[in-house]
């Protein structure tokens, strides 16, 4: 069946009319039953609104055709009682003679879906759903078909707006308990999740979590924030699933490093360093271990200095291979080094 002769056959049988409607030319129709609204600075002193279509006088039900199957314009539309209702399309110019629009409509107002085509393509750019008038979500896509972009309305303000990239959601902004939320996302080449992370756009874009993977789809970062407490955590984990680190956070009001940091051997799991933070710098003792546990040394800082100490250096065995001895402002003062039997080999 020819594409045009289909749309026209779709409107004669639509069903919201009960009966088989013959179609006329839209230019018999009137502007009837208008309403006089006074424009003292309009030349005639007077403005027309609230018309409705007519035909012969009377209030159009049926279908009007603008232009022909056979001319480069061509669309119809269904009306019941002088209003725009049920569907309506318009097509691409002959020879492809494509479906470039379609909508419904309900009491002279777009009710349901319009969708909008590419140029003498069958592929979509634009869907938008609509009630008694008001636009509730728009779709839109690129070139090749792929969504770009969705948008969710309310009384005609944008509540929810999702970015996609390739076709797969990049950057969504909504509302939640009502506050405004950013979330992001990143793909590896073959589509699975890189990233995710979600913000709070009220408070400067504040970061309220994230979670980042491997290609292998396990989990590399996992961070949260306790909006209770303003603090915030995070663990790092190697590709081997094994915990990489644990890291605590505050804010003063800017994001800096406070509690606990741990760090953990990627072969078997265990703790590698332990350091104390307040407020961004190093407070207190910070511990390194060998793999098998063992200390390897520990260091005493305040306010992100070291304090004057001797720093003993411990191999896997636990032998003291090192010492330095440090004096005010972190400077190093002396350097002693042992040999496996525990002999000084060298000093300054």
């Amino acid at each position: 069946m020819n594409h045009s002769l289909f749309l026209l056959t779709l409107l004669l049988l639509a069903g919201c009319h009960s009966e088989v409607q013959l179609p006329i030319q839209a230019d018999e129709l009137e502007q009837i039953h208008c309403r006089e609204v006074k424009d003292d600075n309009g030349a005639l002193g007077y403005y027309l609104e609230s018309c409705i279509d007519g035909y012969r006088g009377e209030p159009f039900s049926g279908i009007a055709i603008w232009g022909a199957p056979d001319r480069p314009n061509y669309s119809a539309a269904q009306f019941k009682n002088g209003l725009r209702d049920g569907y309506s399309f318009s097509t691409s110019a002959p020879p492809e003679r494509l479906l470039s629009q379609s909508a419904w409509y309900k009491n002279g107002k777009l009710h349901g879906w319009q969708l909008n085509f590419q140029y003498q393509q069958t592929q979509l750019r634009s869907r938008e759903l609509f009630q008694d008038g008001e636009r509730q979500e728009l779709w839109l896509y690129d070139n090749q078909g792929r969504l770009d972009s969705f948008k969710r309305f309310d009384q005609g303000k944008v509540i929810e707006f999702i970015s996609y990239e390739q076709g797969r959601e990049r950057m969504k902004q909504f509302k939640r308990d009502g506050e405004k939320l950013t979330v992001w996302k990143s793909y590896f080449p073959d589509g699975s999740l890189k990233s995710f992370s979600e913000h709070l756009d009220e408070e400067n874009l504040r970061k309220l979590k994230e979670q980042g993977y491997y290609a292998n789809g396990r989990l590399k970062l996992d961070y949260l924030f306790d909006r209770l407490q303003r603090t915030a955590v995070q663990h790092t984990f190697w590709r081997n699933g094994q915990r990489q680190s644990e890291q605590h956070y505050g804010f003063f009001p800017s994001i800096a490093a406070d509690g606990i940091w741990l760090s953990y051997c990627e072969t078997n799991g265990a703790l590698s360093k332990r350091t104390p933070f307040r407020r961004g710098a190093k407070q207190g003792e910070e511990q390194l271990f060998h793999c098998n546990g063992q200390l390897q040394v520990s260091k005493r800082f305040d306010q992100d200095k070291l304090i004057p100490q001797t720093l003993n250096y411990f191999d896997e065995q636990g032998r003291n291979y090192l010492q330095e001895e440090i004096g005010a402002n972190g400077k190093l003062l002396h350097t002693r080094v042992y040999d496996e039997q525990g002999k000084l080999t060298y000093q300054d």
